[in-house]
């Protein structure tokens, strides 16, 4: 009995912290498949409790996503502070996404990130045909913020 126990265990996958970032990435997959820009995965990927996907939309508008889980709010926070600051060359915009977040866009190019406990989402849109004004940033990390606190 305890073979078969053992055998269960071994053969039983662990939830870690970059399977379940892949989770969520996948639930947002799953909302943007029912958008209407009509979007598909171009590449993911996932190490050390970090997950990124890029992807692409019928008119030629790309999205990076990246989701990261650290060991502690306070590493979080330190790591979002630094994000934030690394974007001084643009306008910077806080925004109450989850905990925090910021909007920045410049050109054809919008980003937008936010914290949510120990997890940091950035989205990177970039417009194939015109100008960022942020807010399509800005909507999908809301919705993203929205599947990682759910």
């Amino acid at each position: 009995m305890s073979t078969t126990d053992t055998s269960k265990e071994k053969n039983t996958p662990e939830l870690t912290k970059t399977s379940d970032l892949y989770e969520t990435l996948s639930m947002f997959d799953g909302y943007l498949e029912r958008s209407p820009q009509d979007w598909y995965i171009n590449g993911s990927f996932c190490a050390q409790g970090s997950c990124r996907q890029q992807l692409l939309a019928a008119n030629g508008d790309s999205i990076v996503v990246t989701l990261t889980k650290y060991p502690s709010i306070s590493d979080a926070q330190n790591s979002f502070n630094s994000i934030k600051k690394g974007q001084g060359q643009n306008s910077v915009i806080d925004e109450k996404i989850a905990d925090s977040g910021y909007v920045w866009h410049k050109g054809n190019q919008g980003q937008s990130g936010f914290i949510s406990g120990q997890n940091i989402g950035v989205v990177d849109y970039l417009y194939a045909k015109e100008d960022a004004n942020g807010n399509e940033s800005m909507n999908l990390a809301i919705i993203l913020a929205q599947i990682v606190t759910t």
